[in-house]
């Protein structure tokens, strides 16, 4: 007598399969990278575009995001990806033999992310793409779990301050080697932590300052860590987005 199997859904095999992919593919694809983790330790970071130009087919059961149907069209996700076009550069590997170009692996969400209907309905998707050095000198994918909140695309409301945050502090220099009194270094980044309403260049001017030994910066522009002056700050620096799944209906 065969035994009848129980059925299971497509959603939840996508889950299974790209989980196995999260384990056994890049390093760190399974954790979660702060957003200064991303800007200050990748070596090349990209802007590009893909677009989707087909509808869904007919024979879909659903035709927008439902957690317990189908996942996006493989066919359409195959062919937005092959469409992916270089938009702008944020950071590039130091002495670039060649001018930058897309990895020919690219990472955006996995396939059953509800983000592939959101910027399906768009007609295209603006999206970051973090890269390291590998040994053999190719840019591999730097990126977690918090790819998939779609904070890192232009499906996040957000994305314009990103941009500009990542570019400022892409910019940023070392300063402990000017022959100045030390309450005279940093002061852009001072200004930024006084000033700024970008929730990601204050997280960003923050992590620059610590990881350059300059922690008493942070404390006199925000007051000592624990304080209430110092947790009304760090508020204003936790994007709203970065954490949150903003692709869910």
């Amino acid at each position: 007598m065969r035994m009848k199997l129980p059925l299971i859904p497509l959603r939840a095999l996508v889950g299974v399969v790209l989980l196995t992919a999260f384990v056994c593919g890049e390093a760190n694809a399974g954790e979660w990278l702060s957003l200064g983790d991303k800007v200050f330790l990748s070596d090349q970071i990209l802007e590009y575009e893909i677009v989707f130009d087909q509808a869904i087919p007919d024979h879909w059961p659903n035709k927008s995001y439902d957690r317990r149907g189908y996942a996006f069209p493989d066919s359409l996700l195959r062919k937005a990806l092959a469409s992916a076009s270089l938009v702008s550069t944020l950071a590039n590997f130091e002495q670039p033999k060649e001018p930058p170009r897309l990895p020919e692996r690219i990472w955006v969400f996995s396939v059953g992310s509800p983000c592939w209907w959101k910027a399906h309905e768009k007609g295209r998707l603006r999206t970051l793409g973090f890269y390291r050095k590998s040994n053999s000198g190719k840019p591999a994918g730097f990126f977690g779990v918090e790819h998939e909140t779609g904070m890192f695309t232009d499906l996040n409301p957000a994305y314009p301050e990103l941009l500009e945050a990542i570019t400022q502090a892409r910019s940023w220099t070392e300063e402990r080697m000017r022959a100045v009194a030390p309450e005279m270094l940093w002061e852009g980044q001072r200004e930024i932590l006084r000033e700024s309403k970008n929730p990601y260049l204050l997280a960003l001017a923050v992590r620059f300052l610590e990881d350059h030994d300059a922690r008493e910066a942070v404390d006199r522009a925000w007051g000592k860590a624990g304080t209430p002056e110092r947790e009304a700050h760090e508020k204003l620096a936790d994007d709203p987005h970065s954490r949150k799944g903003i692709c869910l209906p």
